[in-house]
This record gives structure tokens, C-alpha cells and sequence, in this order.
């Protein structure tokens, strides 16, 4: 392929004007920057401008002289001359006349009308296209002398340069998304051509003309930007959600690593929700500023399973950024559920997919049950102070949006190979905590970072873990494992300890012993009736090794001298921290 020498130009893909953001990275020619002076995790990334061919003069002064001719000989003899008859125009397609005709026209005849056009209209351009490149394909192939049928032209090339020399993007896997070119949404192959070039083809984005004020309203990139470093484009995130939304350090941290990850729901095994508590002024705030950096994001007022159902997920993959501070058990079910890849979901027509990165604003008191359990809760606190720049402007909205795309289009291959892990936290924090390290590329000190976010959490997790009545009830429970003396007690006793736990703890709360059986089910500890006195448990060894391992997992088990159980569990738990180190 022939290289570029042309200066280099970060022109948006269909002629857009630039963003216009001050902080927005000028690309130089690959010569002027010495390689030195440029830092060797450096991205960036800038459109290949094809060479114009210079005019034909010859041509053009005789096209002038017979326009000419043929306009004076129609002027002396009065007869009109005979122009090259042209083809019927095609009439505007509903996508080149936006959405608001289909609006305006609503359901009837005349809609149906406009929708069968656009498809038989758009089968005509298809079939077109395609006869135009099999007789391009054809001449190639005769004026080869050979049967290969040459490449096609990509519809625009960008270079890569990783610390001032052409990046590696050979070993990149081909992908496809749509970017927004003017008033339209259209989709782009993106294939690496060779060292330091990356080709965009142009496809079809397939539209739904029922969900058109969906498709007008959702934010996509109009262009493909490099990011700089990884470290530059993870600060700047958070410094918008600092700037616009006020939050503490930690919680921009946080945030920062979920927005980059939901550019990779498709390269990641799995990724949490995001349950936001608080203010609803602030909580919009957030929804918004999230919108910025997210991929594909969409806004909802409100969640029910229809409209989960009726947005193609499955084929856009959005980042959903819920209001609904009404959550219900049924929808906060459908959202645990919606976590991971893979589960199939009925529409009314066929199954489908509803794996997407979500944040919800649940109000700010919501109750715990409801609160999805595979979640990272947010909680935004009542500030006096309030932002200057209550909402990021369009530039900036635009600024990020193309960076994050290069950042997606140069790592992709990377965040699916990841394999970091997260030892020591409690399984759910720990794999919530690896999916979001797995998105942060060539910057190790950045993806360790995700533990001091999550640290204080784990902790947290652990806290309510032990003093949930799962946590109380293991506590009666080995309480009586420690007294040797007997080897069977009545559930109706454990219920009386796990009372008199609560109540040595300042809690009021009283369980019955209906409540505590259920709890010793759910727990694998499964009670028997012990004579006409009633349901308990027997104390033997299998009985008394589970207990204890699952008060180590509860982190409610207190070491009793001379327990046997307690030493097993305190060597496997040794064993654990020496594999972790």
C-alpha cells in the first residue's frame, strides 16, 4: 500500500467540521516530531488524505470549447441540441429526510408507503453496488491476466503512531461500529491493513423506523482520535466527573474505570451494574456526565422489561442510564440477570439478548432487597456547592467520544486476552474489580489502582455479610459447635442465642425459630426432627467442618482454643495468603 507523505489531518470521516475542543491533540507530520521527544506509550492517530490527481488541462480546454460550440450553433439555427438524456433522480430516502416525515405521517397507509420506498429503494442501491464492484472486481481480473480478484479500496484510512513511529496493527481483529456522520447513523468495518494503517469500509447500519427518535437521539463518535496515554485519557475522565458532578476522588476513580469498560461489553466476560443513590438533582447530573464517555449511551426515564425488550441490545450493545426510582423485585431480577453474556431473554417475537452496561439512578432511599446484588453502589452525598459547569458542552461530548473509539479500536485484542486478577476480596467484589482492570491497557500502575478503589468496598461487603441474619444465625450456630458437651440442639435454641447476639450487639431485632430453619436451609444446613420435641441439628463432624468453613467465608468465625475445626480452617486460610503472594 502506498504510503502517505501528505500532511497529516484529523478530518472527521464524512467532512464534519472539527470539534473545535482546545484540548483536542493536532496531529504533525510523521517527520516533523523527532521520535526522541515523544513518550513510547504515545497514541495517536490521524487520517491518511488521498492524493487528489492533478487536472487534465488539454481535457478541460476542449470541454470548453464544444460546451461553446454546441451553445452557438443552438443560438444561430433555433433547434435545440440534443443533450445525453440523464436518469430519473431517485426521490429522498426516509433517512435523508431524518425521522420527523415518519412522525408526521404516523401508523397508517402512508407510512407503509414510505417504508416500503426506502426498502425496495435501498435493495435497488445494494444490488447496484454490488453489480458496480463485481465489474470492477471483473476488469481487475482481466487486466491482471490472473483469477485473484483484487482488494477494494477502503473508504478511509487512518495511520497509527505509538511513541512517534507507525504502531503495530497488523495482529488487530477486524471489527464493526457505527459512527454519526452529519444527521445519519452509518457503520464502518474497521480492518488493519499493515504496520501503522487501519482501513475503514463502509456498511449498512441497520434502522428499525420505529425506533427513530432512539436512533436520533444516541450519542456515537464522528470520528476516530488518538487518546494520548492511557493514564491522560483515564484522568481526564474523571476530572469531568469532578468538574460537572463534584464527586469525591475515589468515586471518579471508580466511575472512570466503568466508563472505559463499557467501550469492551463485547470483549469482557462479564460487567456490573452501576446502582446510584442520592440527590436527584446530582443523580441527573451524573447520568449525563456518564453519557459523555460512555459508549453508545442511552437515557431512560424509567425501567420496565418491555423496554428493555423493545431496544436492540443484542445488536447495538448501549450503555443504558436508567431513572427509575421506583424499582421493582421483578426488574431489579431482570437486571441481575442482564450482568452476563449469554442469557436469553423473550420479546414476544423471538429470544434475544439484554447484556449491556447499565447505571441506574433506585432514588435515595431505596430499600436494600431491591438493589441488584451484582452492582457497584454509588452513593452521592447532599452538597451546599454546586458545579459551574453544571453539563459538559457538545465539543466536549464529541472531544471524548472520538478518543475513547481509537482507544477501543487499538485494545480491543488486548482487554480480551486480559487475564489480571484480584486475590483477597470477596468473590463478587473480586470479579467486579478484574473486569474493570481487564479495559486498562500498557499501564500497570493504573490497573493495580482498581484495588484501592475496591478496598474499602470489600470491606464494607464483608461488614454487612457477617451482620446480616445469615451472618447472626452461623454465630448461634458455632457457638453451639463449641459446646462438646452436647451434640444436638433445637432449632427453637439457635433462635434464642442468634436473639441474644442481636441483643448483645444493640439490635432489637427478634428472629422466631421458623425464620432461623429457613436460614439453616438456605446455609446447606439442613435440620432433623430430634423425637416429638421439635426440629434441630445434629452436631457431627460433617456438620460441624461446614459450619465452620462457612463462618470463615461470613468472617464471623472467632478461633476457640482446641478446635480442631477452627485450626483447619485458620491452614487453609494461610495457604490462601502464600498462593496470593
Amino acid at each position: 500500500m502506498q504510503e502517505s507523505n501528505e500532511q497529516s489531518s484529523t478530518q472527521p470521516v464524512a467532512g464534519d467540521a472539527p470539534s473545535g475542543c482546545p484540548d483536542a491533540l493536532q496531529s504533525v507530520n510523521e517527520n516533523s516530531v523527532p521520535q526522541n521527544a515523544v513518550p513510547p506509550n504515545f497514541v495517536e492517530i490521524y487520517q491518511i488524505l488521498k492524493p487528489v490527481p492533478p487536472p487534465d488541462e488539454e481535457e478541460e480546454t476542449e470541454g470548453a470549447v464544444d460546451e461553446e460550440s454546441l451553445l452557438d450553433e443552438e443560438e444561430t439555427s433555433g433547434e435545440a441540441v440534443l443533450q445525453e438524456q440523464k436518469p430519473a433522480e431517485k426521490g429522498p430516502l426516509p433517512s435523508q429526510l431524518t425521522y420527523e416525515l415518519l412522525r408526521k405521517v404516523g401508523k397508517g397507509p402512508e407510512r407503509d408507503r414510505l417504508i416500503t420506498r426506502y426498502a425496495s429503494q435501498l435493495e435497488a442501491e445494494q444490488e447496484e453496488r454490488r453489480m458496480a464492484r463485481d465489474s470492477a472486481d471483473w476488469d481487475d481480473e482481466q487486466a491482471s491476466g490472473d483469477g485473484e480478484q483484487s482488494e477494494p479500496e477502503p473508504d478511509y484510512q487512518f495511520g497509527v503512531k505509538i511513541g512517534g513511529v507507525p504502531g503495530k496493527t497488523t495482529e488487530i481483529t477486524d471489527m464493526e461500529d457505527p459512527l454519526r456522520v452529519g444527521d445519519e447513523i452509518q457503520s464502518f468495518r474497521f480492518v488493519s491493513a499493515q504496520d501503522g494503517v487501519i482501513d475503514l469500509f463502509h456498511t449498512t447500519f441497520g434502522l428499525r423506523w420505529d425506533l427513530g427518535s432512539l436512533y436520533e437521539s444516541l450519542t456515537l463518535p464522528t470520528n476516530i482520535e488518538g487518546y494520548r496515554t492511557t493514564r491522560e485519557l483515564f484522568d481526564d475522565i474523571a476530572a469531568l466527573l469532578q468538574k460537572h458532578v463534584m464527586l469525591p476522588s475515589k468515586e471518579c476513580s471508580l466511575l472512570a474505570y466503568w466508563s472505559i469498560a463499557t467501550w469492551f461489553t463485547d470483549y469482557l466476560p462479564l460487567l456490573p451494574n452501576i446502582v446510584v443513590r442520592g440527590p436527584a438533582t446530582t443523580a441527573d447530573l451524573l447520568l449525563r456526565t456518564l453519557g459523555v464517555v460512555c459508549c453508545r449511551p442511552i437515557l431512560l426515564g424509567e425501567l420496565r422489561p418491555t423496554i428493555l425488550r423493545k431496544i436492540p441490545i443484542a445488536y447495538m450493545t448501549p450503555t443504558l442510564l436508567i431513572r427509575e426510582p421506583h424499582l421493582n423485585r421483578y426488574s431489579s431480577a431482570l437486571l441481575n440477570a442482564s450482568t452476563e453474556p449469554g442469557y436469553l431473554f423473550f420479546n414476544g417475537e423471538d429470544f434475544g439478548q439484554l447484556y449491556c452496561p447499565k447505571c441506574i439512578y433506585v432514588g435515595e432511599f431505596s430499600k436494600d432487597p431491591l438493589v441488584p446484588s451484582n452492582s457497584i453502589q454509588v452513593t452521592l452525598e447532599e452538597s451546599g456547592l454546586r458545579s459551574l459547569h453544571p453539563l459538559p458542552t457538545q465539543d466536549r461530548l464529541t472531544y471524548f467520544q472520538n478518543r475513547l473509539l481509537g482507544y477501543r479500536l487499538l485494545n480491543h485484542d488486548k482487554v480480551a486476552a486480559a487475564n489480571f486478577r484480584v486475590p483477597g476480596f470477596r468473590p463478587e467484589i473480586s470479579v467486579a474489580a478484574e473486569a474493570l482492570a481487564a479495559a486498562i491497557v500498557d499501564d500497570t500502575e493504573l490497573q493495580r489502582g482498581i484495588i484501592e478503589v475496591f478496598k474499602d468496598r470489600d470491606e464494607e461487603s464483608r461488614a454487612d455479610r457477617a451482620s446480616g441474619l445469615k451472618g447472626v444465625v452461623l454465630r448461634a450456630v458455632l457457638f453451639h459447635c463449641h459446646q462438646k458437651e452436647q451434640q444436638q440442639f433445637f432449632v427453637r435454641e439457635i433462635a434464642a442465642t442468634t436473639n441474644r447476639i442481636y441483643s448483645e450487639d444493640g439490635e432489637w431485632l427478634k428472629v422466631s425459630s421458623e425464620t432461623v430453619g429457613h436460614v439453616l436451609k438456605s446455609l446447606g444446613l439442613h435440620s432433623r426432627r430430634l423425637g416429638n420435641a421439635g426440629r434441630g441439628l445434629i452436631f457431627d463432624k460433617p456438620t460441624q467442618s461446614l459450619a465452620h468453613k462457612l463462618g470463615h467465608s461470613y468472617d464471623v468465625l472467632a478461633s476457640e482454643p482446641g478446635c480442631t475445626y477452627c485450626h483447619d480452617v485458620q491452614l487453609l486460610q494461610s495457604e490462601e495468603v502464600v498462593q496470593d503472594v
